[in-house]
């Protein structure tokens, strides 16, 4: 299902910062208005370059991809935020695999009744069925016929017990957002190690910090070197952005706890472009919410709005370089 086309206009820096609540000089020339791609229907792309050789987290995974006997998965992604779809799809057809992206668990049922899969990855919290009544429903069918697909429970929330709540739900493995390619073949080697013989030769470490707001080249590996489509990322996250600090600063100034839980796990789910300092004041934002005490809300929601226009030049770069 492709979406409909339409238009993204993304306001020049200063009208930017301005509608999040941030007092910023005017920059000349930050003007876009590009055409809304298509977000499911992304086709496989050609391999990257090898990485240079000091990376050894990156070879091992470029080598893994070339040597390993792994054969394709048929992947099926529960996930409605269309920058979390993009991201995921393009990562699991750089590990070879084919994959069906659905935004809500009903279509997770109408797609399994329909075609088969070797492997479900699903959000937690999608509109009309969440993941844990799909997850119910298929557990219920597999009672009957004896099969067992796994399924990898994607969520934004990481609180302590979340993981063992999903398991006792019926999922077979768990992954918090944002979600990297390295921990998703993790996740995948071990719950199928007989279809992944390849994969205990590989070596995992966690990616050393840099001194950036956010890490460029991981977010350029997430979408296979592709920076015309990290552009487009960057665009839907920026309008994304605006809207949900919007509603967040309405919820805190009308103390509508149930809005800015919403709001602030709507935002820090919705990709991987927001770390450090602004993902910690929208988890504090979001227990605030579900704990209904906004004593300190104004204070989280001042820091967030900070480190956004902090990490905006580094957004305005992205979109200011060449694709390729």
């Amino acid at each position: 299902r492709a979406a409909s086309a339409g238009k993204i206009v993304i306001p020049c820096r200063a009208q930017y910062t301005k509608r999040l609540g941030v007092a910023t000089s005017p920059v000349a020339g930050w003007q876009a208005d590009e055409t809304k791609p298509s977000l499911c229907a992304l086709r496989p792309v050609k391999r990257s370059a090898k990485p240079m050789a000091g990376d050894a987290e990156a070879v091992a995974a470029w080598n893994h991809e070339s040597t390993s006997a792994c054969p394709p998965l048929r992947v099926l992604l529960a996930e409605d935020s269309k920058i979390n779809q993009i991201i995921g799809v393009k990562m699991l057809e750089q590990l070879g695999h084919t994959v069906v992206a659905v935004d809500n668990g009903r279509l997770v049922l109408e797609t399994i009744e329909r075609e088969s899969f070797d492997l479900v990855f699903m959000d937690l919290q999608m509109p009309e069925m969440t993941g844990f009544e799909a997850v119910a429903a298929i557990r219920e069918r597999e009672r009957a016929t004896g099969a067992h697909i796994p399924i990898i429970a994607l969520t934004a929330s990481a609180e302590q017990g979340d993981e063992q709540q999903c398991l006792e739900a019926g999922m077979d493995s768990y992954l918090s957002k944002p979600v990297c390619k390295q921990e998703m073949l993790r996740c995948i080697a071990d719950l199928m190690p007989g279809r992944l013989s390849g994969q205990s030769q590989v070596s995992f470490s966690d990616r050393p910090p840099t001194g950036d707001l956010l890490d460029h080249s991981a977010l350029l590996d997430s979408v296979n070197g592709n920076k015309m489509l990290l552009q487009a990322i960057v665009r839907l996250f920026m309008k994304k952005c605006e809207d949900m600090v919007s509603k967040i600063g309405s919820a805190v100034l009308s103390n509508d706890a149930s809005s800015l839980e919403s709001a602030a796990h709507t935002l820090k789910g919705s990709s991987n472009l927001l770390t450090g300092a602004a993902a910690g004041a929208l988890k504090r934002l979001e227990r605030m919410g579900r704990e209904g005490d906004l004593q300190d809300a104004q204070n989280e929601l001042s820091i967030l709005r900070m480190e956004i226009a902090r990490a905006e030049s580094e957004l305005f770069a992205i979109l200011s370089e060449n694709g390729e």
